[in-house]
């Protein structure tokens, strides 16, 4: 399970599937989760959220404007890694990471449909969380700082 701190982005324009999505990321442990209809909702969510984790793109087509966009969001740091949901063949899976490798944009996986919980859950498995460092915590800092009874970490 990843806890509550991943905070995840899904952009689908089917609202059923937004629900379904809202659930299956409930049952992986995701609490966090955004869920927007449009790009008009995910940039305003990215006004409102500095980063995410995770962005799920669903029905996402390998075209000349989707690629600005991602790349976009990527330079803006508006998410770490992104999963690509979508009907691909495998040589577009090929080239769908080539391209994220060269513009430095952090391509999880490329999932085809339809997505199960099962599928969903591979593709997470890379996963990578960024967790900001905590005082009360004695590897990240020398002893010395450790000496002050005040805990600065956020919900303890």
């Amino acid at each position: 399970m990843f806890g509550v701190s991943a905070r995840v982005l899904v952009l689908c324009t089917h609202p059923g599937r937004l629900l379904i999505y809202s659930m299956i990321f409930n049952r992986l442990g995701f609490f966090r989760v955004t869920l927007c209809s449009n790009f008009t909702e995910v940039q305003r969510a990215c006004t409102l959220q500095p980063s995410f984790d995770l962005f799920l793109y669903d029905d996402f087509a390998p075209e000349c404007d989707e690629f600005l966009r991602l790349e976009a969001m990527s330079r803006a740091r508006n998410f770490d890694q992104v999963v690509l949901v979508g009907n691909f063949a495998e040589d577009d899976r090929y080239h769908l990471f080539d391209w994220a490798w060269t513009k430095h944009v952090g391509l999880l996986d490329v999932v085809e449909k339809p997505l199960s919980m099962t599928r969903l859950r591979e593709a997470l498995d890379g996963l990578v969380i960024t967790l900001a460092p905590c005082l009360d915590e004695p590897a990240a800092y020398p002893s010395a700082m450790l000496e002050s009874p005040v805990s600065v970490c956020p919900n303890r």
